[in-house]
């Protein structure tokens, strides 16, 4: 997915269909497009934890509190299964992205 401008669509449309005397394909654009969902802002975040990051998350941003994220890989080629540690990039509960530092102990719980 990729964020746009509408308004800029929008414009760039009616000076296209100005020279074209088309309203019609206008405002049928018009209305598809404000119909379109619009992305929210990229909130940003970090984990707050005084655990070890990778034992435990708790997101700055919402306070949601989970434990023990491990990423399993399943290698076909031998039927091994491994378990990883796994530092989360985005919150699973807000989905601010979790790329600021705790500035001082007074941000963790």
């Amino acid at each position: 997915m990729r964020l746009i401008d509408a308004d800029a669509i929008l414009c760039k449309m009616e000076s296209v269909m100005d020279m074209q005397d088309a309203y019609l394909p206008v405002h049928f654009m018009e209305m598809v497009i404000d119909d379109m969902p619009t992305a929210e802002p990229v909130r940003h975040g970090c984990n707050i934890t005084i655990q070890h990051p990778v034992d435990e998350f708790v997101c700055s941003e919402c306070k949601i509190h989970l434990k023990d994220y491990v990423r399993v890989e399943d290698y076909e080629d031998s039927g091994d299964i491994t378990h990883h540690e796994y530092e989360i990039k985005y919150c699973p509960e807000c989905g601010a992205k979790m790329d600021l530092e705790v500035n001082d102990e007074s941000e963790i719980l």
